[in-house]
């Protein structure tokens, strides 16, 4: 018998001799039928080693199994194929004896049964009718399942929603409602808290901070932060800090982070579950109350987050003023905040509610700090050469000082009008007149003229007054005041200047547009250059001055 193997185990197919000493075609076995008699296993390193391969029986092939002679004990598997193959070249008459006619009248029977019995090869295709691999049509089938089951899970849920009825709306968030609803839903949540039993007050008239947001950064911050390692919770350095809330933001249930803004710095509060304590209340229904625009108090300790933040660990927080207004939301990209743009625009609103302005605009913030510098560097400079700090009537009934439009008032009680000054100048002469040699006056002024952004019916001026001392004696001075002034307040001589936008004409519409100006630097260091008066104006106008004052006025 021979057998003759095909390109894999699935087209292996049994040869035989019959009488007639021709080959017959049997049909193909079921793979796991595939047996070695007599412990005699062919070992194969794959299935394409079959190739073109032929051994010898001397036992019938039946469909339950494949019987090796004895005589041929294949070690390898390149040793059996070479063994099978010489066989199968030689004369098949040397080889009659190994073929009993019982084993030739049942191997010749053996096709009816090996159809019966053996399964036919599969072919799978996919839903498009294309043929595919036995793995992905498993896959195809699983998904289908899958689909199925989920979709049965669909129609129940369905079923059981129309069972209920309609549901109730989802309440929208209070940022998605328009102004004037927003506040109402606020009034609403501080009138329930007032109401209710036991609840904590909605305006507390004290809360026992320990420190400012701006010295916990100080402290806490640049080379403080880079030396702890991200993620670190520093639990013994504890701290109760207050401050306005910029942004909230939440990563899931058990984590909220907050930006919280205070005395011109900004931090970032992150709020877990994990550290919330009970007496705080309930840490879901607690943070639902907190809005953009609320101040905010918190417990907590110091620690960088993953991201490198500095943060404050909040384990007990509270809200103590809450904002009944919508603000208006921070869209700047990241460009536009490292060039410090201001989130509100409108110079209407801004200067009109100045409150906004600060709340919103960092830079409206460093201008009052700048102005604060300026006045003390003033009163210092002054203080420490002698001169004496005054302050002279506002309303006068005569006008003098300076040539400008006052403003008109009257005075019930004395039964007279009287005038807003426009000028300290002759109080403070009579001042000098009555002994007092050197002083000073940093207050309002009130001119009843024209208004810009440059230019305020009320504005406040400095002016001072030194006897025995001539106008050689100011220049010196006003240099060295200035100058210094400069560096107090920006630590260098030098300083930045960006110029108001000036108005004119889009080349395009024809529209009236603001041009934008090119920031300048400006430089305070002494000793300035001095000019004549007289002589850059001959320069500028191309005339010539008369120079000739009278002897009184020669130098």
């Amino acid at each position: 018998m021979h057998l003759v193997g095909g390109k894999n185990l699935t087209n292996l197919r049994t040869c035989c001799w019959n009488t007639n000493r021709s080959r017959t075609n049997l049909q193909p076995y079921n793979l796991s039928s595939l047996l070695l008699n007599n412990n005699y296993y062919l070992k194969h390193t794959s299935f394409n080693q079959l190739v073109e391969s032929t051994f010898i029986s001397s036992t019938p092939l039946t469909t339950t199994g494949l019987v090796l002679n004895k005589k041929f004990k294949p070690t390898n598997t390149s040793r059996s194929i070479r063994t099978a193959t010489n066989l199968q070249q030689k004369n098949s008459f040397k080889y009659r004896h190994l073929m009993p006619a019982a084993d030739v009248e049942m191997t010749t029977e053996t096709p009816a049964a090996a159809g019966a019995e053996t399964e036919k090869q599969k072919v799978f295709y996919d839903d498009d009718g294309k043929e595919i691999s036995k793995n992905e049509f498993k896959k195809l089938q699983k998904k289908k399942e899958n689909d199925a089951k989920k979709a049965a899970k669909e129609a129940e849920k369905a079923a059981k929603a129309a069972a209920a009825g309609p549901s109730a709306p989802k309440p929208k968030d209070d940022e998605e409602l328009d102004p004037a609803h927003y506040r109402e839903s606020r009034l609403k949540q501080i009138q329930k808290q007032m109401e209710t039993p036991g609840a904590r007050e909605a305006y507390p008239h004290k809360y026992p901070v320990t420190m400012s947001i701006r010295e916990v950064v100080n402290k806490w911050g640049g080379e403080a932060l880079e030396k702890m390692e991200k993620g670190a919770q520093l639990v013994e350095e504890k701290v109760v800090v207050a401050g306005r809330i910029k942004s909230k933001r939440e990563q899931g249930k058990m984590l909220k982070f907050y930006e919280v803004r205070g005395d011109g710095a900004t931090i970032q509060f992150l709020a877990n579950k994990e550290f919330h304590e009970e007496e705080g209340g309930d840490f879901t229904e607690e943070h639902q109350k907190m809005k953009r625009g609320d101040i905010m108090g918190a417990h907590g300790f110091i620690g960088r987050s993953k991201s490198g933040e500095l943060s404050i660990y909040v384990t007990k927080f509270m809200l103590l003023a809450p904002c009944v207004h919508m603000l208006p939301k921070d869209n700047r990209s990241e460009a536009q905040k490292k060039a410090q743009e201001p989130v509100l625009h409108d110079k209407e609103i801004r200067y009109r509610k100045r409150y906004l302005d600060l709340m919103l605009n960092d830079k409206s913030r460093k201008a009052f700090e700048t102005r604060c510098k300026i006045i003390s560097f003033l009163r210092r400079y002054f203080d420490e050469r002698g001169f004496l700090e005054v302050e002279t009537p506002m309303m006068g009934t005569i006008v003098g000082g300076a040539t400008a439009k006052p403003f008109k008032t009257h005075h019930n009680c004395l039964n007279q009008d009287m005038f807003m000054r426009i000028a300290p100048e002759l109080r403070l002469k009579e001042l000098v007149v009555g002994g007092l040699d050197r002083v000073y006056e940093i207050g309002k002024n009130f001119r009843n003229e024209g208004i810009d952004l440059t230019h305020n019916p009320e504005f406040t001026a400095c002016e001072f007054y030194m006897a025995y001392a001539d106008y050689y004696d100011l220049l010196d001075m006003t240099e060295h005041m200035v100058s210094s002034m400069v560096k107090h307040v920006h630590g260098s001589y030098k300083c930045k200047f960006t110029p108001m936008p000036k108005k004119g004409k889009c080349s395009e519409t024809g529209k009236e547009i603001e041009i934008v100006q090119e920031t300048v630097e400006l430089d305070f260091s002494p000793p300035w250059k001095r000019y004549s008066m007289v002589e850059e104006i001959e320069k500028a106008t191309g005339t010539v001055i008369p120079k000739d004052f009278g002897e009184t006025c020669k130098v």
